[in-house]
């Protein structure tokens, strides 16, 4: 059970920073927080899809 609390913080705190990165480019426009975090979240779970086909290409190739 404690291995998934620190996949829950890791991905949070991932998420976090890349969601103040994105508020940051945008001006640091005040009351977006949500739309920011929700992007973040969005490009992670797109990351992990495209690092899995990536090493399935590479056992393929191998």
């Amino acid at each position: 059970m404690q291995g998934n609390n620190v996949e829950v913080d890791t991905r949070n705190a991932k998420t976090a920073a890349r969601a103040y990165q994105l508020w940051e480019q945008e001006g640091c426009p005040h009351g977006r927080d949500l739309d920011h975090w929700f992007a973040a979240e969005a490009e992670q779970s797109v990351q992990p899809k495209a690092a899995q086909a990536s090493k399935k290409s590479r056992k393929r190739a191998g």
